[in-house]
């Protein structure tokens, strides 16, 4: 359990997939710093992880409140990768740059392998939920990657890193932890073990498997993604020795919220939000979903607005529902920093 549990905010080990449902709407006021994104949606990591693109090996990368060669983080070191990246012999690397204002890493002078997307100030939330919606409901998402509830399902699919995505939670807005993920002991499960004298035992979650079992989020095979108001019957604890009192309360996945949170608007409401046509949030959508897992949303303080907290999530969900969390191509989690220090001739820095 614990704070980052609660309100709906749904997250997911550091070595994971990071999910929200939370409704994301265009409007809704956050934290103005994209990196706190990350500690989130890293639910137990030591310190603010930042994600990088996979320069080398990404085939597109769409950048959002950040433009590399004039803005972002490492300055010089981005502007270096980008340069690489688009002077391939083979020109494999074509990329996006999300601004109100046209940047240099978009003018005639960077080539043919890019464009500048204009879009109204403090608004890319709207484009990056447009884009979700359209994602989800075009079936261009990674289901092999998303249906595996933990380390265990993620090692027997071959797979780099597992999401949250088939977690289930308390799916009642009038229950009072409505949006959290239900538990093993909600269900009267025996709590795990501990792993040994310093890591303490840990509640599991619960996934519906594909034969329509209820199942720890621990088992060595995918789970549903796609459950919405399964009636449950939960483990009520009541004070005494009386025994726990059952009630049936309504479970849905992550993704099933997300795809609801989404759909909260038409594609046609998100444009007129953010000055991005239809056809233009579509074709994005399309393209960023278009290279496997070599396709990288990237963003900095640029998404630092009323709703940057909101904002640097919703573009974390893109890199998270293509499947590229620490794959070559990819998006890469706890890489470490680019380093810029090095054995020098004078100082071994």
């Amino acid at each position: 359990g614990g704070g980052l549990e609660q309100d709906a905010v749904l997250c997911a080990k550091p070595t994971a997939d990071h999910y929200c449902y939370r409704r994301c709407k265009a409007e809704r006021a956050g934290a103005a710093y994209d990196q706190h994104r990350y500690r989130a949606a890293e639910r137990e990591a030591d310190c603010l992880p930042h994600g990088k693109p996979d320069w080398k090996n990404s085939r597109f990368g769409l950048f959002i409140g950040t433009a590399p060669a004039q803005a972002g983080n490492p300055f010089q070191r981005q502007g270096r990768e980008l340069a690489e990246a688009r002077s391939r012999n083979e020109q494999t690397y074509q990329y996006v740059v999300v601004s109100p204002v046209l940047p240099t890493s978009s003018s005639y002078a960077a080539g043919d392998n890019n464009r500048w997307l204009p879009i109204k100030p403090a608004t890319d939330l709207a484009l990056v939920m447009g884009m979700i919606r359209w994602i989800i409901e075009n079936e261009r998402y990674d289901t092999k990657f998303l249906s595996q509830p933990g380390p265990a399902a993620m090692a027997a699919a071959g797979e780099a890193s597992w999401s949250n995505a088939t977690h289930l939670l308390i799916d009642d807005p009038k229950h009072p932890r409505y949006g959290q993920f239900l538990r093993g002991a909600d269900l009267g499960w025996s709590m795990p073990a501990p792993v040994d004298e310093k890591t303490p035992a840990e509640d599991v979650y619960v996934v519906q498997l594909q034969d329509g079992t209820l199942a720890p989020h621990t088992s060595a095979q995918p789970a549903n993604l796609w459950v919405q108001g399964l009636p449950v019957k939960l483990q009520v604890p009541v004070q005494g020795d009386a025994a726990a009192k059952e009630i049936e309360l309504p479970v849905s996945t992550s993704m099933a919220k997300l795809r609801e949170a989404a759909q909260e608007m038409t594609l046609q409401e998100y444009a007129d939000i953010c000055g991005v046509p239809v056809e233009e949030i579509e074709a994005l959508a399309r393209e960023f979903t278009s290279h496997g897992k070599q396709a990288v949303a990237n963003s900095h303080g640029g998404t630092m607005s009323g709703s940057g907290f909101y904002t640097a999530y919703a573009i974390a969900m893109l890199n998270n529902l293509v499947g590229n969390l620490n794959v070559k191509g990819g998006w890469v989690m706890d890489a470490g920093p680019f380093g810029p220090f090095g054995p020098g001739p004078r100082y071994n820095f």
